[in-house]
């Protein structure tokens, strides 16, 4: 009896550090499962401090680069400033006041030319309207006395353009039919038939 209850007492101190060694190592797992989820978490949060600081390196990046195109751009604004020619500007000045006073002068002639043209405009209608009226009354006059100088032998008439502008420029044509025969212009006839209108 004595022995059977000692084999049993082993057994169970022997399942005691048995149950006791399996908690430890169950208890390890835990915290190792622990340390893997806050090492999951502090890799998080390295990501997404590594995503700033990249971010913070183009924006630096971003400024570097537009200094130096600002830089670029002073740079080459002092060339053409000193590139400037002082004098040749106030030339320049000069000229361009000088155009604008020339450019007034010649607005001026221009309407002075408009007035002169409105002016002899006049004159031609008043000389046209005269020398038509008189050619007219001529023409209604002319052969009458034509015939009463050739004997009742013939006619006459004076021929001329209603244009304006070319009746002073072509002038008038005087023709002539004498004794029957046919219109010929003035310049043409011989000096019996043009005796009687060199009398009239």
């Amino acid at each position: 009896a004595g022995e059977g209850m000692r084999g049993r007492g082993e057994e169970n101190l022997w399942q005691g550090r048995r149950g006791r060694r399996q908690g430890s190592e169950d208890g390890g797992l835990g915290q190792a499962n622990l340390a893997g989820t806050r090492g999951r978490g502090w890799d998080g949060k390295g990501k997404r401090g590594q995503k700033q600081g990249r971010l913070g390196e183009d924006i630096q990046l971003w400024v570097t680069e537009e200094g130096c195109a600002l830089k670029a751009l002073e740079e080459e604004l002092a060339v053409l400033q000193a590139s400037i020619d002082a004098a040749a500007l106030e030339e320049d000045l000069a000229a361009l006041c000088r155009l604008g006073q020339v450019r007034g002068l010649l607005c001026d002639a221009e309407a002075q030319q408009a007035e002169v043209e409105r002016e002899r405009d006049g004159l031609v209608n008043e000389r046209f309207q005269q020398l038509s009226s008189a050619l007219g009354t001529i023409n209604t006059k002319l052969s009458e006395v034509y015939r009463f100088l050739s004997g009742n032998q013939g006619d006459a008439y004076c021929s001329y353009t209603l244009e304006r502008r070319l009746l002073f420029a072509h002038g008038i044509t005087l023709n002539i039919r004498p004794d029957q025969h046919r219109w010929r212009s003035f310049a043409s006839l011989s000096g019996c038939h043009a005796q009687p209108l060199l009398l009239f």
